[in-house]
């Protein structure tokens, strides 16, 4: 539930290119090791909601996957 307490951020992301601005950042653990059932299982949720896949946000960090998520 630590997304329902989170505090909204505004990020200005310019999504417009092919380049990845993640290639050289350091992978952390899988996001199904980092994040408790409860809310692995509403990733997936949302993910499909958004026509998403989950695999393309499993090795990056949570802030990654936040700038992502909203461009889905």
């Amino acid at each position: 539930m630590r997304l329902k307490q989170a505090d909204p951020l505004i990020v200005k992301f310019d999504i417009t290119g092919s380049a990845s601005p993640f290639r050289d950042a350091k992978q952390k653990p899988w996001l199904e090791q980092r994040l408790s059932t409860d809310e692995f299982r509403q990733l997936l949720m949302l993910c499909q909601e958004l026509e998403a896949y989950v695999h393309a946000f499993l090795t990056l960090q949570g802030w990654q996957v936040a700038l992502m998520m909203p461009a889905r």
